[in-house]
C-alpha cells in the first residue's frame, strides 16, 4: 500500500449563517451558506491562510476549492469540520 505524501495543509469548512430580519435586502440573497479556508501549516506550527472561498452549498464550495489547485483530487474533504492533508 502506497503512503500519501503530507503537504502540511488543512481545510476548514464552516457554515456561514444568514442574518438579518428576513426583510428585503436583509442578508438573504442566496450567496451564503458555506465558507472554506485553506491553511498551510509550517514546521513550527504557524498557519498561513492560502485561500478563502464561499459558496451557497458544500458541493459548489468544494468545486471552487479543488479548482484552486491547493487540494489534490484524491483528498476527501469533511463537509462540516477540518481536514488535514
Amino acid at each position: 500500500m502506497e503512503e500519501r505524501k503530507q503537504l502540511g495543509r488543512k481545510v476548514v469548512i464552516k457554515t456561514h449563517r444568514k442574518h438579518g430580519n428576513g426583510a428585503k435586502g436583509g442578508g438573504r440573497k442566496g450567496q451564503t451558506g458555506k465558507r472554506g479556508i485553506i491553511y498551510h501549516i509550517a514546521g513550527d506550527g504557524t498557519q498561513t491562510e492560502l485561500l478563502r472561498e464561499e459558496g451557497p452549498t458544500f458541493k459548489d464550495l468544494s468545486k471552487k476549492l479543488f479548482k484552486s489547485g491547493f487540494i489534490p483530487r484524491d483528498v476527501a474533504i469533511n463537509p462540516s469540520g477540518t481536514t488535514f492533508f
